[in-house]
């Protein structure tokens, strides 16, 4: 097959991948918005024996998200979702790049250097299995502000990307460490011209997978250990003012933002990788 032939079907399969992924996602999340406009409260209701049980539709809190972001003059309007949304934010990113810059070279050099690897294995292990928000009552005293939020989401990124670093150190070929070795290649000279590029695709990954977990713990992060942001508004709208369609509107909320995250991060992925010449 020549190569504009080959060019031509490649995008072909890519065409017919991308356009199934959109209808099936799109009947998906129509069956889902059925279900839950529809279905969820008579099913819940028959559940718990309880006829009279309220549960906000998806429209209903669809449309109270919308006005979350409106300032309506209302008696509950110290803070307006766009600005717990940028605050929360704006930990989630903060906490993130910390972890970035700590985990990714950690990574790396523990994956090359197995000397650095034995000295660091131990703290990282005991530390592992411990969920990050376990970590509420240390941050909550040793740290003020927004260092303590910030540190919650730090450890939910910290290791997926710490994890898929090492494995994609350990996943390159040994021929490639013999091909440099050949040509006379320092050891930092492999670690620069090897080890990074071949262990890219596996640090972002962990990188994809990190920002993820950060998004996800800045709400239970908040709901302990700050006075707003998303998950505090969630904590509040249920707990204080039994305003169920405003907090499953923020949850929808940290759903959308969550996706647009991940598809900005698979775009990222694909350009960085590109730039390496990874692909």
């Amino acid at each position: 097959m020549k190569g504009p032939e080959k060019k031509g079907k490649l995008a072909r399969i890519t065409g017919n991948a991308l356009v199934s992924r959109i209808i099936f996602g799109a009947a998906g999340a129509i069956l889902f918005i059925v279900f839950w406009e529809y279905l969820l409260e008579p099913i819940a209701r028959g559940f718990q024996g309880n006829p009279d049980l309220n549960i906000p539709t998806f429209s209903e809190s669809l449309g109270a998200l919308f006005s979350s972001f409106v300032d309506t003059g209302g008696t509950w309007n110290e803070y307006l979702m766009g600005d717990h949304l940028m605050l929360s934010l704006g930990r989630v990113l903060g906490g993130f790049a910390i972890a970035v810059a700590i985990a990714a070279p950690i990574g790396l050099l523990m994956g090359y250097i197995r000397e650095f690897e034995h000295f660091l294995f131990p703290i990282n292990e005991l530390a592992r299995p411990i969920p990050p928000l376990a970590w509420i009552p240390v941050a909550v005293l040793l740290m003020s502000g927004e260092l303590k939020v910030m540190f919650i989401c730090f450890l939910g990124a910290y290791f997926p990307i710490l994890i898929n670093t090492i494995h994609g150190v350990r996943s390159i070929d040994p021929v490639l460490y013999d091909a440099a070795k050949t040509l006379g290649a320092s050891r930092w000279t492999i670690f620069f011209k090897v080890v990074v590029p071949a262990a890219s695709g596996s640090m972002m990954t962990g990188i994809r997978i990190g920002l993820g977990i950060a998004w996800m713990t800045i709400v239970a992060a908040e709901m302990i250990g700050s006075s707003n942001g998303v998950g505090w508004y969630i904590a509040v709208t249920t707990f204080s003012m039994t305003r169920y369609d405003l907090a499953l509107g923020a949850m929808m909320l940290i759903a959308f933002v969550g996706y647009a995250i991940f598809l900005m991060m698979e775009v990222g992925e694909r350009r960085f990788l590109k730039w390496l010449g990874m692909f």
